[in-house]
């Protein structure tokens, strides 16, 4: 009975679990080119003694019958065992700096297309305006004309001569309701696209934060799934060990084997997913990073949230309707409508300028040759609209037509406006509620995973329900980080619709997501 304990305890291996001083069996440990007997039980001990008890702990579970099961998952509790230390990795390039959400914003309105459409039409608007502005500025004109004549006379000799004519003019309007409520309505057309801009940014934002934590999203879901699998793994390993010494069965063998393929089926769904986030933020961001990405992540322990309920719905909506991008875009087509009607009006009114010129002509006809004419001008135009055949009329009736179309678009932009920030502000009340009741779940599976220990310790339960357990504690964990990040960026799409600045540039999130973390793709 001893040989076979010390045989069998030599074919597995003690190794660390997540908890301080707790090891786990690890069959995959025992490899043919160990340097001695204590490498190959994969564990250091400060003192004979303290490994003797270990491997007499291993030699009890063996005969064990709750283990009989399970033989490859013995669970020892010692302080005094150590990890074999692993070689150092070598020294390599200095690490980039980590890639925050508000750095991924800054490439992406440097690169992203839409934005960049937006920016270039609120430059044209932008001209737009200081083309309106022209027509109640100065216009001055100068002209200069220089000729060489040849003067036959009819019997006389032939006679050359040169001829020149310069002139300066000025035009100044005096009285252009017509251009005055042309540039009042580019301006409000400058203010639209202004918003309309806002509101490309604040997609933006909510792209580039969205992507950026179903990134770190599918990384903790891939990672989740690569621990259970390696676990899955060592049962496998174990079955197959313990077959030919009759405590496991070829149907346990193929079980295993069966939940081990299904588990890697799973990581690589899990892979899958965190590649194509990663190419979403790539592609949004304008950059093909390494083979190593740097982001920042939620710290595994700390995480803190303001235990105080969110502002009163009513108090949301109101700052949405004032400070909102859509809104404000929507309020610029009504005045700018309105600006329309004016000027379709101002066609029916009279316009007057001011006109002042000086013109210098030398020998200017053949009859004035060597003589030169200077003459100044001063006066006023007005012109006075009688008949346009309706023009007016028409276009005055179609720019109140649009004007209603803007005051029922803005009508509607409130409203929708309302029900999104009703929406944003739900969702973020029940992340909070999801929050505080995955803290309770994550709790207790942390006793579950205590009480199997115990159990195993006494007999009573196996180390299949230990692993059980762990398993259990890790998806509890993984879901607790999938509604801290649906947290943020339910509190993210808040703040945007009432038009934070603040919250809009990403800076905020990283309170919360300052752990660097590197994703190999």
């Amino acid at each position: 009975m001893k040989t076979f304990a010390m045989s069998f305890c030599s074919a597995l291996a003690l190794t660390p679990t997540l908890s301080r001083g707790e090891w786990e069996l690890n069959p995959a440990a025992n490899l043919p080119f160990s340097r001695s007997p204590w490498e190959r039980i994969g564990v250091r001990a400060s003192a004979p003694t303290n490994l003797m008890k270990a491997i007499a702990l291993a030699a009890v579970a063996t005969i064990h019958p709750s283990f009989a099961a399970e033989p490859a998952l013995l669970l020892v509790q010692s302080t005094t065992l150590s990890p074999v230390p692993r070689a150092a990795a070598p020294a390599g390039p200095a690490a980039t700096a980590p890639l925050s959400p508000a750095a991924a914003l800054n490439l992406a309105i440097e690169y992203e297309a839409r934005y960049q459409a937006a920016k270039a039409t609120l430059r044209a608007e932008s001209q737009a305006l200081e083309q309106a502005r022209a027509g109640l500025r100065p216009n001055i004109a100068f002209s200069l004309n220089r000729t060489f004549n040849m003067l036959y006379p009819g019997a006389g000799r032939q006679q050359d001569y040169v001829s020149s004519n310069t002139s300066i003019n000025l035009r100044q309007p005096l009285y252009r309701p017509e251009v005055g409520a042309l540039v009042r309505q580019a301006g409000a057309e400058v203010t639209r696209q202004e918003a309309i801009l806002g509101v490309e940014r604040n997609r933006l934002s909510l792209d580039v934060a969205t992507i950026y934590l179903e990134t770190l999203r599918t990384h903790a879901e891939w990672q989740t799934q690569q621990s259970q699998q390696q676990a899955l793994d060592s049962l496998v390993v174990a079955a197959q060990r313990a077959l030919p010494l009759g405590l496991a069965s070829a149907s346990l063998v193929q079980e295993r084997q069966s939940k081990g393929a299904q588990g890697m089926l799973r990581v690589m769904q899990a892979r899958l997913k965190r590649g194509e986030a990663l190419a979403q933020l790539d592609k949004l961001v304008g950059q093909t990073t390494a083979h190593t990405v740097q982001l920042v992540s939620l710290p595994d322990d700390g995480f803190t949230w303001p235990a105080d309920a969110p502002a009163p719905l009513a108090d949301w909506q109101q700052r949405a309707r004032a400070q909102s991008p859509e809104v404000q875009a929507a309020q610029a087509t009504v005045a700018t409508a309105r600006e329309a009607i004016s000027r379709a009006e101002a066609g029916k009114y009279p316009t007057v300028d001011l006109l002042a010129g000086r013109s210098r002509a030398v020998s200017d006809t053949f009859t004035s040759v060597n003589n030169r004419f200077i003459n100044n001008s001063i006066g006023v135009q007005v012109a006075v609209p009688l008949y346009d055949g309706g023009r007016s009329n028409a276009a005055t009736a179609q720019a109140v037509a649009q004007l209603d179309r803007a005051q029922a678009a803005l009508e509607g932009t409130q409203r929708d406006v309302d029900l999104q920030v009703d929406v944003a502000h739900q969702l973020l009340a029940q992340a909070n509620q999801r929050l505080q009741a995955h803290q309770v779940v994550v709790a207790a599976n942390q006793q579950a995973i205590t009480a199997a220990r115990q159990g195993l310790a006494r007999g009573q339960q196996s180390a299949l329900d230990v692993l059980e357990a762990q398993s259990q504690l890790q998806i509890a964990l993984l879901e607790q980080r999938t509604t801290r990040l649906s947290l943020l960026l339910a509190q993210l799409r808040l703040n945007a619709l009432a038009g934070d600045a603040q919250w809009l540039s990403l800076v905020p999130l990283e309170t919360w997501l300052n752990q660097p973390v590197a994703l190999e793709r």
